[in-house]
């Protein structure tokens, strides 16, 4: 069904046949066709095919490997309040990958996605009070962190 909506132009069943194809479910694995639709789903602003296509050129998954791309993809989607690309955007501005390092940027990133529930970026915050990282250092702030993401 997600192929026959696909075709009609649904940005959500594009997104999520690019989903099958790479992962293999349902399909033979396949990061291009994968690509394929994420780009059309992504054309039409779809968030979450924005952040699939960030992270397929963050590691090089069906397109050559462009960290720099692989932001754009993600700024795109978390602007439109996408957790999981506010995540990975605050990961890339905390190693530096596509950017030029700054935890503090991370740090808001992160937040944003917390804020939604997001449990990698709650971890991903606490790491960043445990070792004060783009924050001021603080181990109880840190453990707060940690047992929401647990949770």
């Amino acid at each position: 069904y997600y192929e026959k909506a696909a075709n009609q132009g649904h940005a959500r069943a594009q997104c999520k046949l690019g989903e099958c194809y790479e992962f293999g479910k349902g399909v033979a694995q396949n990061s291009i066709m994968a690509v394929g639709h994420f780009e059309k789903a992504a054309e039409q602003g779809h968030a979450g095919a924005l952040c699939n296509l960030g992270q397929c050129y963050e590691y090089g998954r069906g397109v050559t490997q462009n960290k720099t791309m692989a932001v754009e993809y993600y700024e795109k989607a978390a602007n439109q309040g996408h957790a999981r690309a506010q995540c990975k955007l605050g990961e890339c501005y905390e190693f530096g990958k596509g950017v030029a390092q700054n935890s503090i940027m991370a740090v808001g990133h992160f937040e944003k996605a917390a804020e939604q529930g997001h449990a990698g970026a709650l971890c991903n915050l606490g790491q960043c009070y445990e070792y004060g990282r783009g924050v001021t250092q603080n181990k109880t702030m840190a453990v707060e962190y940690y047992e929401k993401a647990a949770n």
